[in-house]
């Protein structure tokens, strides 16, 4: 992966992981952290917090602009 990418793709999980923290809380974190070794990212979402992969995406995205403006 290119180093440019590789930022964005850190970026991108970082938003993510604080959208996470942000709306849910670090236990629910810890929770869907546990998880993963047996789950793919998309089952342990709907399983923890019902939302599909797509809607986390539109939701981060909302979450960034609002956060750290546009």
């Amino acid at each position: 992966m290119a180093p440019d990418q590789a930022a964005l793709v850190y970026a991108k999980s970082l938003a993510a992981l604080e959208y996470l923290r942000d709306t849910f809380g670090m236990g629910e974190v810890r929770r869907m952290l546990r998880q993963m070794p047996s789950s793919d990212f998309s089952t342990v979402l709907q399983d923890e917090v019902r939302m599909s992969y797509p809607n986390f995406e539109e939701e981060v995205a909302n979450y960034v602009v609002k956060k750290y403006g546009s």
